[in-house]
């Protein structure tokens, strides 16, 4: 695959002791607690039923469309998650081994993959295509791949959502400590310090260390969290594995 050269328009970002992108940046502290969001997108009666990770999604989008000042209904969107909704989940598994007849319509409604896209696009009235992926550990990866490829394909900006919560212990296959979601709007190049370049080499590498160590256990225990060194705006090649022979090289 050729270099394929975008622009970061707008970010958002939430998790332990931060929920907005200049929260992260002002050096959250190691031991700060998670504040479950309440995304004013969604509308009061939908969002008391909404499950944390919908309502995590939908507030980092919010916020990188308003960095970016663009209006959300107006993008396509990717919508990455490596596990989902593991708490909805677990419930719906235990209600179906115990008691079938209490399984909630309503959990069942918000466990399929791709419950915050349509969330969100419910919310912003949009009619754009809105996809959902999930690739495990390369999530964040496949993901911005997923994205760059569309914005440069279409020539127009598209949103990227980023986003996986705390698994409950029979769903720790993959152990996720800490709730994270990230998004950014990406643009076709624009020639300044906003533009990133993507390539893909098929060879393996290791996912590229934080500079930042508070975010360490974060980054290592979460797979959207490895989204983190774009959003830090690193100023080094970053290497993000795209599977265990391939590897997308972010400058």
């Amino acid at each position: 695959m050729n270099a394929i050269r975008l622009s970061i328009l707008g970010t958002g970002a939430y998790g332990p002791g931060f929920t907005t992108m200049d929260e992260l940046r002002a050096d959250p502290p190691a031991d700060a607690q998670f504040l479950p969001p309440r995304p004013e997108r969604i509308p009061p009666r939908e969002r008391r039923r909404a499950p944390l990770l919908v309502k995590l999604a939908v507030e980092v989008a919010d916020q990188a469309c308003a960095a970016a000042k663009i209006e959300p209904g107006l993008l396509p969107s990717i919508f990455a998650s490596a596990l989902g909704d593991t708490d909805i989940i677990d419930n719906m598994c235990r209600a179906v081994a115990t008691n079938p007849a209490m399984l909630s319509p309503t959990k069942f409604h918000n466990s399929v993959h791709n419950a915050a896209a349509g969330y969100w696009s419910i919310s912003t009235e949009g009619t754009e295509p809105a996809n959902s992926l999930s690739s495990l550990g390369y999530t964040a990866s496949t993901g911005l791949l997923e994205a760059g490829m569309i914005c440069t394909q279409d020539s127009r900006p598209v949103l990227l959502v980023v986003f996986d919560r705390t698994t409950p212990a029979p769903m720790r296959f993959q152990e996720i400590t800490d709730s994270f979601a990230a998004a950014i709007v990406l643009g076709p190049p624009r020639g300044d310090d906003s533009d990133i370049e993507l390539s893909v080499h098929d060879e393996p590498a290791d996912w590229t260390a934080l500079k930042d160590e508070r975010l360490n256990t974060l980054y290592a225990n979460n797979p959207a969290a490895r989204i983190l060194p774009l959003l830090l705006g690193e100023d080094r090649p970053v290497q993000m594995p795209l599977s265990a022979h391939r590897t997308l090289i972010v400058q």
